[in-house]
C-alpha cells in the first residue's frame, strides 16, 4: 500500500472497517462482562453495580494510554506520509518503552491501593468490596493494554490495519468464553463470579497481544518502518510525541473526573439506579463505535495529508468521513429507537430496569446522533497537531457539563432523565466550538508557517 493518501471514501472505508472491528471487540469485552454478570444473579444488583463502575475507572485508564498514542498515531501518520519512515521507527519504539513503563505502575498502584479510594468514592461496603475483587484480577491488564495500544497506533498510522480487526476479534471471542467458564464454573472450572469476569476480560488481552505479535513477526514492512530496534534514547523524539500526546491525556484525565462525578452522584441515588446507568453507558459505548473509528480513521487520513502538505483537502475529507460517521451511526440508532424495551431487557435480563431505562435510553439516542457528528471534526483538530486547542474544547465544553451535572444532583430532584441530559450539552458544545475553529479561525496558515520547518526531519 502506498503511503501517501487521497481521502477518498474507499480509502476511509478500508481503513476504518478494521478499525470498527477493534472497538465492537473492546465494547464486547465491555458488553459481555455486563449481559453475563447481570444474568448471573438476577436478584443482586451489587455485582452488576460494581462491575460497571469499576469498569469505568479501569476504561479510562486505558483511554488515557489511548490518548497518548493517538498523539503517536498522528506523527506516524505524519512521518510515513513525508516518507521519513526511520521516524516511524523511533516514534513506536519510544513510545512502547514509555507506556510500558507507566502502565507498571499504573497496575500496581491499583491493584494494593484500589479499595480505600473506591470506598471514599461510593460510601458502600458490599460495593467495595466486589468493586476491589474484581480490579484484582483486571488490573493486570493495563500493563497489556498500553502495549497494544502502541501497536494499534503503528499499524493505524501506515494505514494498515487488517491485524487489529483480526486480534481484537480473537480477544472478544475468548473474553465471552472464559467469562462463561470463569463467571460461572463450566466444564470443571471454579465458579468465581465477578472475579472471574475480570479474569477472564485481562486473560483475552493477553491472547489479543500473541496476536499482535505473530503479526509483527511477520510484518514485511518491519525493516522499512526500522522499529522494534530500541536504539539510544532521544529527548528531541520523546519530546515531539510528548507536545502531542500530554494535551491528549489531559482530555482523557478532564473526561475521566467528568465521568466519574457523575457516576459518583448516581451512585448516591442507589445500586439500581447505578446498574441501570452501566446499562446505558453500555449502548454508549455500543453506538459510539462507528464513530470513533471513523475518527481513529481520520487522524491517519488527517496526518498523512498534512504530511504530504494537502491543506486544502482536509475539510472535504473531513466533510466525508462526518457524513459517514452520521449514516453508521443511524445503523445502531434506528433498531434501539423502535425496540427500546427488547433491547434493554436482553442487555439486563431484568424488565423492570428495561422499562426505567426507556426515556433516558432516548435521551441517549439524541446525544449520539449529535456526538456522530461532533467527533469528527474535533478530532480533526487534534490530527492537525493543535492538541492544545483541543484541550481547551474539552475544559470548556466539561465545565459546563459539570455545571449541569451539579444543578441536576444538588439541587432539583434528580433523575436519570434529567442526568443523561448532559451528555446532549456535552455534545452541542464540542461540536459547536470545534466547527467554530475549522471554518472561522485562520488555521491553514498556521499549519503553512509550521511545515516549512518540519520538511527536512
Amino acid at each position: 500500500m502506498s503511503n501517501k493518501l487521497s481521502g477518498s471514501y474507499k480509502e476511509i472505508i478500508s481503513i476504518t472497517i478494521p478499525l470498527i472491528l477493534g472497538n465492537v471487540s473492546h465494547t464486547a469485552i465491555a458488553l459481555s462482562d455486563i449481559i453475563i454478570m447481570g444474568h448471573h444473579d438476577t436478584k443482586n444488583d451489587t455485582d452488576l453495580a460494581a462491575i460497571g463502575y469499576v469498569s469505568l475507572f479501569f476504561l479510562v485508564i486505558i483511554i488515557a494510554g489511548s490518548s497518548f498514542t493517538k498523539g503517536a498515531q498522528i506523527l506516524i501518520a505524519k512521518h510515513n506520509g513525508r516518507g521519513n519512515y526511520h521516524k516511524v521507527g523511533q516514534i513506536t519504539d519510544h513510545t512502547l518503552v514509555f507506556l510500558g513503563l507507566i502502565g507498571i505502575v499504573l497496575a500496581t498502584l491499583l491493584y494494593f491501593s484500589f479499595k480505600p479510594f473506591f470506598f471514599f468514592l461510593v460510601h458502600d461496603p458490599d460495593l467495595t468490596r466486589q468493586g476491589d475483587l474484581f480490579m484484582h484480577y483486571r488490573a493486570p491488564g493495563i500493563v497489556i493494554n498500553f502495549i497494544a495500544q502502541t501497536f494499534v497506533a503503528y499499524f493505524a498510522g501506515t494505514h494498515r490495519t487488517k491485524i487489529l480487526g483480526l486480534a481484537l476479534s480473537v480477544m472478544a471471542i475468548a473474553n465471552i468464553f472464559l467469562n462463561i467458564l470463569l463467571v460461572y464454573g463450566k466444564w470443571g472450572f471454579p465458579e468465581m463470579g465477578i472475579a472471574g469476569s475480570g479474569l477472564a476480560s485481562t486473560i483475552a488481552e493477553a491472547i489479543s497481544i500473541l496476536v499482535l505479535f505473530a503479526g509483527i513477526a511477520i510484518d514485511k514492512q518491519r525493516k522499512h518502518f526500522q522499529y522494534l530496534r530500541f536504539q539510544r534514547f532521544n529527548l528531541e523524539q520523546m519530546k515531539e510525541i510528548f507536545v502531542i500526546g500530554l494535551p491528549l491525556v489531559g482530555q482523557a484525565l478532564i473526561g475521566f473526573i467528568s465521568w466519574i462525578a457523575f457516576f459518583t452522584f448516581i451512585a448516591r441515588m442507589g445500586q439500581t439506579p447505578l446498574a441501570t446507568s452501566n446499562l446505558l453507558k453500555a449502548i454508549y459505548q455500543l453506538i459510539s463505535i462507528p464513530a470513533w473509528s471513523l475518527a481513529n480513521a481520520a487522524n491517519t487520513m488527517i496526518g498523512n495529508l498534512h504530511g504530504q502538505q494537502k491543506v486544502e483537502e482536509i475539510i472535504p475529507v473531513m466533510k466525508r468521513i462526518t457524513l459517514l460517521s452520521f449514516l453508521s451511526s443511524l445503523i445502531f440508532i434506528i433498531p434501539l429507537a423502535f425496540f427500546p424495551h427488547t433491547a434493554l431487557y436482553l442487555l439486563s435480563g431484568r424488565p423492570e430496569m428495561a422499562t426505567d431505562a426507556i426515556t433516558p435510553l432516548y435521551i441517549l439516542l439524541l446525544a449520539m446522533l449529535l456526538f456522530s457528528l461532533a467527533i469528527i471534526p474535533f478530532n480533526v483538530i487534534v490530527s492537525l497537531g493543535s492538541t492544545l486547542i483541543s484541550l481547551g474544547i474539552e475544559i470548556i465544553s466539561i465545565f459546563f457539563y459539570l455545571l449541569y451535572a451539579s444543578f441536576v444532583f444538588l439541587i432539583l430532584e434528580p433523575t436519570l432523565t434529567l442526568a443523561w441530559l448532559s451528555e446532549l450539552f456535552y455534545w452541542v458544545f464540542i461540536g459547536s466550538l470545534s466547527a467554530w475553529y475549522l471554518f472561522k479561525f485562520n488555521w491553514k496558515q498556521r499549519l503553512d508557517q509550521i511545515i516549512p520547518a518540519e520538511e527536512n526531519d
